[in-house]
């Protein structure tokens, strides 16, 4: 049986955020995966590289888990 995880928990933290230019945004990043890792970003790419990162990582390890399981 094939699990797909299609959803993660975040704790986003926005601290500052430049009036003239909006996606220029300062915060962390922490997963709720209880690692208590936080990643800071200091704009809107940014933001979503480490957002797309966390979940990226998270579907690896399911399938490592998953190999593991059929062996």
């Amino acid at each position: 049986m094939e699990q797909n995880v299609t959803a993660q928990s975040f704790i986003v933290r926005l601290y500052r955020v430049d009036t003239e230019d909006t996606r220029k945004i300062t915060g962390l990043v922490e997963a709720l995966d209880g690692s208590g890792r936080q990643v800071p970003f200091r704009d809107v790419g940014e933001l979503a590289e480490v957002l797309n990162s966390r979940s990226a990582a998270s579907q690896k390890r399911v399938r490592k888990a998953k190999k593991r399981d059929r062996s």
